[in-house]
């Protein structure tokens, strides 16, 4: 049996591996988050803690398991304590359970998800790449977004919905045309 301080955060462990593992699949971690929490704010603290806490925890992953299932684990527990913190509206932990396995098993799908909804984006001509990126990476309110465009509130949020039906629609497409494939 290893030596727990041989293995502590900090010791000579070589992170190589972790990170590596990390890297790839980060952004599943962070879209299982994302989803849960629907805030880029809240997702961008619970995924930092659920890091740190996988990092504490790295001696407890098994190697040659899925590294983002247990990741996703991890980010479960740090929802929940996430959620405890906050007032509100709370599912009961059957559900907030049953949510968050559901998440795991669509992991794979998610991933090809994201993938076809970065091509698409891609495609989008650069007025409407410019609005998403305000949008959403910045998460500029569609209020400041009309007023930094010069454009009424009105016309942000129609822009923003036949962007939507464009990205639904491409993304519905791409993933049809990967499984003709």
């Amino acid at each position: 049996m290893k030596d727990r301080k041989e293995n502590a955060p900090g010791a000579s462990l070589n992170p190589e591996p972790f990170l590596r593992q990390l890297t790839a699949g980060q952004n599943r971690i962070y879209a299982f988050i994302l989803t849960r929490v629907g805030n880029f704010s809240d997702a961008d603290d619970i995924m930092q803690e659920t890091v740190a806490v996988m990092w504490r925890k790295h001696d407890e992953f098994e190697p040659g398991t899925d590294f983002v299932s247990w990741g996703m684990r991890v980010a479960h527990y740090e929802i929940l304590k996430f959620r405890r913190g906050r007032r509100g509206f709370q599912f009961r932990q059957e559900v907030d359970e049953a949510l968050s396995q559901l998440a795991v098993s669509n992991g794979e799908q998610i991933d090809r998800r994201i993938e076809a909804l970065r091509g698409c984006l891609s495609k989008l001509g650069g007025r409407e790449r410019e609005i998403v990126k305000m949008r959403y990476e910045q998460n500029m309110a569609c209020k400041n977004l009309a007023q930094r465009m010069q454009v009424s509130a009105q016309t942000i949020s129609k822009k923003l919905g036949r962007i939507h039906d464009m990205l639904l629609r491409c993304i519905r497409w791409t993933l049809a045309a990967e499984e003709v494939d």
